[in-house]
């Protein structure tokens, strides 16, 4: 009996090793596919945001517009007002102009300071370009 002894050698291989180019250009013509993709909902994430926050915005204005007029309005006082000239001014007139709204006196003037005044304060509304503006004095 004889027992040969063979040395294994070292297998070779056939298959290549690494990515040939047309894998490479494949595998990134993917990846910009996927890029563009969610490039595409990020921009479109971002623009609903933008506008979101917009009509938020316009909401709390109109919020707080809102709050001005109930305040004021709420507060009516049955009470004439004198103007710069000293002629007599109704409690509450509406449209007297072209350019005031509404015009009236309102009780209820915060004085935190103490000062020696009235209470009492004339406030207007007018429309100026689409906005709604509150004069007071």
């Amino acid at each position: 009996m004889s027992l040969s002894c063979r040395q294994a050698q070292p297998r070779t291989r056939n298959a290549r090793a690494g990515f040939t180019l047309i894998e490479v250009l494949i595998a990134m013509a993917i990846f910009a596919v996927l890029s563009l993709l969610a490039y595409g909902g990020l921009n479109a994430v971002m623009e609903n945001k933008e506008q979101t926050a917009e009509a938020l915005h316009r909401l709390q204005q109109l919020q707080i517009t809102m709050t001005h007029l109930h305040r004021d309005i709420e507060q009516i006082t049955p009470r004439e007002a004198r103007d710069e000239l000293g002629g007599k001014l109704l409690s509450l007139s509406s449209g007297n102009s072209s350019e005031l709204l509404i015009e009236f006196t309102r009780n209820g003037w915060r004085n935190p300071a103490g000062l020696p005044r009235s209470h009492l304060q004339r406030v207007a509304y007018r429309l100026d370009d689409d906005e709604l503006i509150r004069i007071s004095w």
